[in-house]
C-alpha cells in the first residue's frame, strides 16, 4: 500500500454505499482488487470476507452515534497483508447520521507513537521502584525519629534525619516532575492557547483531499450554519484569498503538496497576516506538534478528521 500519501478516506452513507473517496485510494483498490473504485458502489464488494463481519459490527456501532478507531491485520485478495488502522467517524446533519467517514491508516505512521507509549510504560515501571526507595527511605527515617526518646536529646542527630529526610523528598520531587513532564509530552494537550474571536462568521478549510474539506464543511456548517466556509485544496489560492478576505479562522493541514503547512505558516507570518490557526493533521508526532506552537497564531493542534468534540472545542 504504497504512495505519496498513507492516508485514505472513503465517504459512505447508512446503506454502505460508496459516496466519495481520496484521490489515492482509487489507485490502491485497483491494485488490490483489480477493478476500478466508483461512486454509488456497495463498499462491501471491497471489503475481504475475513473482515466483514467485523467491519459490519464497526458500522453498527458508529451508528449511534460513535466515533472509533480500532486496529486490525487484513489480508487483501491479492494476497498482500497490512497492519491498518482505522477510524469511523459519523457525520450528523439535521441530528440524523447522514454519512460516515472512514479514514484508513498504515500503521508505519503509528510505530512513534507506539515507541513513545512503551517508553512511557518502561518509564513508569523503572520510576515505581525510584519512587519506593525516597518513599520507603523517609519512612525508616521517621520511624527511627519517633522509636525511641533517646533522639529528643540529641540535636545533632536529629539534625541528621531530617537532612536525610529532605534529601529524599528533592528526590521523591525530582522524579515526580520528571514522570509528570514525560506524561504531558504524550498526553493530548490540544488547547495552546485562546482563540481571538468568540463568534465566528467565515472560516477558511485548506486541506489537498477534497473529501476532507467537504466533511469538514458539513459539520461545521450543520453546528452553526451562519458561518460561511471557504475551503482550499491549493494553499496558494488559499493565501491569496485570505490575503484580500481576512476570516476569522484558518484550519490547515501541514502534509500538503507545493505548499505545506509549515510554508503556509512561514507565509503568512512574512505578510504581516494576524489570524488564529488550528493545525488539523494526521500527524501524531509530537515534534511537529511542538513545533505548531512555535507559531504564535496556532491555536490548537488536532487530528483530523474532526469530530463534534473537536467542534465544540473550537466553536463554543
Amino acid at each position: 500500500m504504497k504512495s505519496k500519501s498513507n492516508d485514505y478516506y472513503l465517504l459512505i452513507n447508512t446503506d454502505m454505499q460508496i459516496i466519495s473517496f481520496s484521490k489515492t485510494l482509487s489507485s490502491i483498490c485497483k491494485a488490490l482488487y483489480h477493478k476500478e473504485l466508483t461512486e454509488n458502489q456497495s463498499l462491501n464488494q471491497f471489503i475481504p470476507d475475513s473482515f466483514l463481519y467485523d467491519f459490519s459490527n464497526q458500522i453498527k456501532r458508529c451508528l449511534k452515534p460513535e466515533p472509533l478507531a480500532f486496529e486490525r491485520t487484513i489480508t487483501f485478495p491479492a494476497g498482500k497483508t497490512y497492519n491498518l488502522q482505522i477510524k469511523l467517524n459519523p457525520i450528523v446533519l439535521d441530528n440524523n447520521i447522514a454519512y460516515i467517514l472512514i479514514c484508513i491508516q498504515n500503521n508505519y505512521k503509528n510505530r512513534e507513537l507506539r515507541k513513545q507509549n512503551k517508553a512511557l510504560t518502561r518509564y513508569a515501571m523503572s520510576t515505581s521502584y525510584k519512587l519506593r526507595n525516597p518513599i520507603r527511605n523517609i519512612q525508616v527515617l521517621s520511624d527511627k525519629l519517633n522509636e525511641s526518646n533517646e533522639f529528643a536529646y540529641d540535636p545533632d542527630l536529629i539534625k541528621k534525619l531530617l537532612k536525610d529526610i529532605s534529601l529524599q523528598a528533592e528526590l521523591l520531587d525530582s522524579i515526580i516532575s520528571s514522570l509528570k513532564t514525560l506524561i504531558n509530552e504524550n498526553s493530548d494537550n490540544r488547547m495552546a492557547g485562546q482563540l481571538s474571536v468568540k463568534k465566528f462568521n467565515s472560516i477558511v478549510i485548506v486541506d489537498d483531499e477534497p473529501i476532507v474539506n467537504m466533511m469538514h464543511h458539513k459539520m461545521i456548517t450543520s453546528y452553526r450554519s451562519s458561518i460561511k466556509i471557504h475551503s482550499f485544496t491549493d494553499a496558494m489560492a488559499a493565501l491569496i484569498f485570505v490575503e484580500a478576505n481576512p476570516p476569522d479562522l484558518i484550519t490547515l493541514d501541514i502534509n500538503m503538496p507545493v505548499i505545506n503547512g509549515w510554508q503556509f505558516l512561514h507565509l503568512l507570518e512574512a505578510k504581516g497576516i494576524d489570524i488564529d490557526i488550528v493545525i488539523i493533521s494526521s500527524s501524531i508526532n509530537q515534534q511537529e506538534r511542538r513545533k505548531a506552537f512555535t507559531f504564535k497564531n496556532v491555536k490548537h493542534f488536532l487530528v483530523k478528521p474532526l469530530t463534534r468534540d473537536d467542534i465544540n472545542l473550537i466553536i463554543k
